[in-house]
């Protein structure tokens, strides 16, 4: 009798352990993810910061998004309320994308980066 209770004492406890160890197993992998998705998103931002500042891009309209060509390895073509599904979203090498968006009230400019990867999406705001 002392024997099952001592078994299965040690089945509870091993149980426990492999439940928390699982859990933090998945945070990891969410965790993971995020910082993929937000790094995607602060790279939006520097690009399209160094792209109007030194780039010669111009600023785009309110509500237009940055238009990026995927058959010249994501140059900047343009702004568009609708760049069309193979142009919104530029992909980054280790599988995440990020696309821009603007919106203006004529005094202050804000993009909005919205880093993505798998399911995962983070956004980077510049105002100025």
């Amino acid at each position: 009798m002392l024997t099952l209770l001592i078994l299965t004492s040690v089945l509870t406890v091993s149980l426990a352990m492999a439940d928390v160890i699982r859990n933090g197993l998945i945070m990891d992998k969410t965790q993971f993810g995020s910082t993929r998705a937000y790094f995607a998103a602060e790279t939006a931002a520097e690009r399209i910061l160094w792209a109007v500042r030194y780039g010669g891009q111009s600023e785009c309209a309110d509500g237009e998004f940055v238009c990026f060509d995927a058959e010249t390895n994501g140059n900047i073509v343009g702004c568009g309320s609708s760049c069309g599904a193979n142009y919104n979203y530029q992909k980054l090498s280790n599988g995440a994308e990020y696309k821009i968006y603007f919106a203006t009230d004529g005094s202050t400019t804000v993009i909005i980066n919205t880093g993505t990867y798998q399911d995962v999406n983070r956004v980077v705001e510049l105002r100025y």
